[in-house]
């Protein structure tokens, strides 16, 4: 009996989730035959529904959807994971890749690598490196100006400087301290 895609995040236990990837699969298998780009959108399903169910994080971009999976969460590198749970060591808030999505036209959805909120102020840290974020300096504080507009504050990071345990816990140190002073001078 095949699954609606309604069905795909009502499934429970881990046999339900066994015939839910194995229809996914012969699904995928009769997409490759007809359509290869329709496969490989379908195929990133595939890869998150069995173990977190469906989800909108890490997927705002199609074109570079998050693949590497950490305690239940999306991510696109190495770094922004290091990064995550020094940040969350802390004890903040801390939601990585949420989609924000908005009626403006330029920003319809975006992705910020991560929110935190603190003393109810929100801050989206940014973990910029070549490999993942190819985008430029410009190009990338124009794709969150919408929520600078907004009041959010924008921190940023560099992926050498989270490609660690330490270092990460150094750069979420930073981060903390650079969020009390912002907090300090209002």
């Amino acid at each position: 009996m095949p699954l609606s895609p309604g069905d795909w995040a009502a499934f429970g236990g881990k046999e339900e989730r066994n015939i839910v990837v194995r229809e996914l699969t012969e699904l995928a298998n009769t997409i490759v035959v007809s359509d290869a780009h329709v496969f490989t959108v379908r195929f990133g399903v595939i890869a998150v529904s069995p173990s977190t169910g469906i989800t909108n994080q890490g997927r705002a971009h199609s074109a570079n959807p998050a693949a590497i999976e950490h305690d239940g969460f999306l991510f696109r590198s190495q770094p922004e994971v290091l990064l995550f749970v020094a940040l969350r060591d802390t004890g903040l808030p801390v939601m990585p890749l949420p989609v924000v999505a908005s009626k403006e036209p330029r920003f319809k959805r975006i992705e910020p690598d991560f929110i935190i909120i603190r003393r109810g102020v929100t801050f989206v840290v940014e973990v910029d490196g070549d490999h993942w974020h190819p985008e430029s300096p410009a190009a990338a504080q124009e794709r969150l100006r919408h929520l600078e507009d907004e009041g959010v504050r924008i921190i940023r990071v560099s992926a050498e400087n989270c490609n660690s345990t330490a270092k990460a816990k150094e750069a979420a140190k930073n981060i903390l301290l650079r969020i009390e002073r912002i907090l300090e001078s209002r």
